[in-house]
């Protein structure tokens, strides 16, 4: 289960984006053990394509905190596709 929140500043062919989730991994064996907290932020460009097929590349941190903690850089790249309203 997770949030995601995402910030554009300008509406352009290139545009730039802060991003942040955060939720909470569930494990599977152990409920107390194993679930975690995770948080994730980080930014990255997105590069549109036409109204409808975007490209987005960005990076970031996560952090994942439970009975132990981790970091992890991260990179993310996606397609995004957008349905036209009618």
């Amino acid at each position: 289960a997770f949030i995601d929140f995402r910030f554009t500043w300008d509406k352009k062919k290139i545009e730039p984006f802060l991003y942040g989730n955060s939720g909470l991994l569930f494990g599977v064996k152990s409920l107390d053990e194993n679930t975690k907290l995770f948080i994730n932020a980080g930014g990255g460009i997105k590069y549109r394509i036409d109204d409808s097929f975007a490209l987005s590349l960005g990076a970031g941190l996560l952090l994942q905190m439970g009975t132990s903690r981790a970091s992890f850089l991260n990179i993310k790249a996606g397609v995004s596709y957008k349905l036209n309203r009618y």
